[in-house]
């Protein structure tokens, strides 16, 4: 089950007519993607200083792998960046968005997006989720 970070806008109200479209959800799991397209996933996700500081020290491991005629043991090095991206993109992103005037508004455990997003804006927003009768060790799951 993955691990969704939400943000939302600071001045947004829950309950206002665009306010569920300007909430975002960041999962935090190691991003696959970005360990062999890192530079991509850094421009898809808008995040243009990490994009510049990954061309840099892509750059600069590169001209060291050039001009000092290092083995080719250090092709290995060259994926260092994209490991950290792939490890970091959450945080990546989640410093962007507190940037952009986000802020936290919760966490939610789901397996997919849809439903993390169910889940968050039932709670946010009073609904309970539950449509009948409770069967088990707490069957009063809601006082009337």
């Amino acid at each position: 089950m993955a691990v969704w970070t939400v943000f939302e806008p600071e001045e947004a109200l829950p309950g206002e007519a665009d306010w569920s479209e300007r909430v975002v959800f960041v999962r935090e799991a190691f991003a696959w993607r970005a360990l062999f397209f890192a530079p991509l996933v850094l421009l898809a996700n808008r995040l243009w200083l990490a994009f510049v500081i990954y061309a840099v020290v892509e750059s600069a491991l590169l001209a060291a792998y050039v001009n000092f005629e290092l083995g080719d043991g250090f092709i290995a090095v060259l994926l260092v960046p994209n490991l950290f991206v792939a490890l970091e993109l959450p945080t990546l992103r989640r410093f962007k968005l507190a940037r952009l005037g986000f802020e936290e508004a919760g966490v939610v455990s789901a397996d997919y997006a849809e439903a993390a997003e169910r889940r968050f804006f039932e709670a946010r927003l009073g609904g309970s989720g539950i449509s009948g009768p409770v069967l088990g060790l707490f069957p009063e799951a809601m006082r009337r």
